[in-house]
């Protein structure tokens, strides 16, 4: 964490990267659940406590750090107060036996475990059952309001000062599903999470800073923890879906209300989501470029094809909609309704020709 009398710039960590946010945008959503928001500084100042409370149960430099919860901010918030404080965060599969889970704990080393109420039976037995292999006890922390997470954070000061914090150190070990085996661990340092998010970004365009990415798959895998890494890098919003058995109807009313821009499925998910009945209806047809102003340089425009023609949204509809979820200055101050958004052969959305056409005042 770095010291609040200096820029945060220090690292290419993710927790660095919510302190540079945090310093810049400190009021922008970085994260949404449940239809609740939590802000860059938000969580920069829950990820600090919670790496202090972290430090406070004796975690240090290596140590591991064992996440084994459902989807919640907690889950993120644990992963980045470990590497805050150089520690390594292990996601632990929530699915898992709790001999299966112990094996984990007992391989990875970890000197401390996060959990929260669905989980906190597993989270026990496994602690049982690895501790004779342990070189002491293995504190378990609880998220939730019978748990000790909130307590703790609390009591914890807002930060763990100062630590410096290397690109190569270990961010996170991910274990294999050890279908053919014991899962082996594997180790992603914070410049592999790096060179991921930077290709992610380039082959999905992530370029636009009102993205909006929804993690729809468990933090315990990959690519749910590791597909929160570009929004992490670039500042941009991410919906974090509760832990549940896939919805289509859901999903596509939590795309649609959250605006959301990118996600992560499965082969298996994407066919359910095309084919449900609801999802030509649903197709968001709604951009926003930037048009000439004469005070303030630029100005957003909001280019609309309304789902029903005959009831089109006014001005008025878009910046309240955009409350809460944009800061003022990125607020539409014009609106443009048209039958169809211009796109290319890939079905790509043609903004230049949106800019060229509506963004001259």
């Amino acid at each position: 964490m770095m010291h609040p009398s200096r820029l945060p710039f220090g690292g290419a960590h993710w927790a660095d990267h919510v302190a540079r946010h945090a310093f810049a945008l400190p009021e922008a959503v970085a994260l949404r659940y449940q239809g609740e928001s939590i802000t860059w500084a938000g969580l920069h100042g829950r990820v600090g406590r919670a790496a202090a409370a972290f430090a406070g149960q004796g975690v240090r430099r290596g140590d591991r750090v064992a996440i084994l919860m459902t989807n919640r901010p907690e889950f993120l918030e644990s992963v980045l107060a470990a590497s805050a404080i150089r520690a390594i965060a292990v996601p632990v599969n929530f699915r898992l036996a709790p001999a299966e889970a112990a094996y984990i704990l007992q391989d990875s080393g970890a000197s401390l475990v996060v959990t929260d109420p669905p989980l906190a039976p597993l989270a026990e037995a496994a602690v049982a059952a690895s501790q004779a292999a342990q070189a002491g006890p293995v504190p378990v922390i609880t998220t939730g309001a019978d748990g000790t997470y909130e307590a703790l954070l609390a009591a914890a000061p807002p930060a763990p000062g100062e630590v410096e914090i290397d690109e190569r150190d270990i961010a996170l070990i991910m274990y294999t599903s050890g279908t053919t085996g014991r899962p082996k661990g594997a180790m992603l340092s914070h410049l592999n999470l790096l060179m991921q998010a930077i290709t992610a970004i380039r082959v999905s365009r992530l370029t636009d800073d009102q993205s909006v990415g929804m993690v729809n798959v468990p933090l315990f895998h990959i690519a749910g923890i590791g597909g929160m890494v570009p929004a992490l890098l670039l500042g941009t919003r991410s919906v974090l879906m509760p832990t549940g058995a896939f919805d289509a109807q859901v999903t596509l009313d939590v795309i649609e209300a959250e605006g959301v821009t990118s996600l992560f499925l499965v082969p298996a998910q994407w066919q359910v989501l095309c084919a449900h009945p609801d999802v030509t209806r649903r197709t968001r047809s709604l951009r926003t470029i930037g048009a000439r102003h004469e005070k303030w340089g630029e100005t957003p425009v909001a280019v609309v094809v309304p789902a029903d023609p005959a009831a089109p949204p006014t001005l008025g509809d878009l910046t309240g909609w955009t409350a809460g979820r944009l800061a003022s200055y990125k607020k539409p101050t014009g609106l443009v309704v048209l039958d169809e958004l211009p796109r290319n052969a890939a079905g790509k959305v043609l903004k230049h020709e949106l800019r060229a056409r509506y963004g001259r005042s």
